[in-house]
């Protein structure tokens, strides 16, 4: 299993959407975050030929984790939690579900995690600026999808 360089993820996730969006995805009914959550992990193995080091919604006390990565290698163990805005998320209701993440993650050990990251996909400009305002940067953009992040 090879550690995954997370500095590569604005490439990353922007060839990933690029190649892998249907454009009804933004408008599933039950939103795309497990889609992303599985997807995106097993197309990076499959274009670099390798097994990066991705396992999850790993358990911690009373937490689900949906991404622990590189907790089986020598480089430093992120923490992502990860959030999908579909085309039914108010923005208030999507501001308040990313804040919840950040809570849970705020509870996990900074010794087990030194790295806990706040991953978020956002579909339109006025939910972009508000993620903004809270302190999370842009990594990469497309025509239908922004990817922010905000590491604690």
């Amino acid at each position: 299993m090879q550690p995954y360089d997370t500095q590569r993820l604005p490439d990353d996730l922007k060839n990933w959407i690029n190649a892998r969006l249907l454009k009804p995805l933004l408008y599933f009914e039950g939103g795309w975050e497990k889609w992303w959550q599985s997807d995106f992990p097993a197309w990076l193995d499959t274009v670099n030929d390798t097994q990066f080091d991705f396992r999850r919604e790993v358990r911690d006390g009373g937490i689900i984790i949906d991404w622990v990565v590189n907790g089986n290698s020598d480089s430093p163990t992120n923490a992502i939690e990860l959030k999908a805005q579909t085309h039914k998320t108010t923005k208030s209701s999507f501001v308040n579900q990313v804040g919840k993440d950040l809570d849970a993650l705020r509870e996990l050990s900074p010794f087990d995690y030194p790295v806990r990251m706040s991953l978020i996909a956002v579909i339109d400009q006025t939910t972009f600026d508000a993620m903004v305002e809270r302190d999370f940067v842009p990594l990469t953009k497309t025509s239908q999808v922004a990817f922010l992040s905000r590491t604690l």
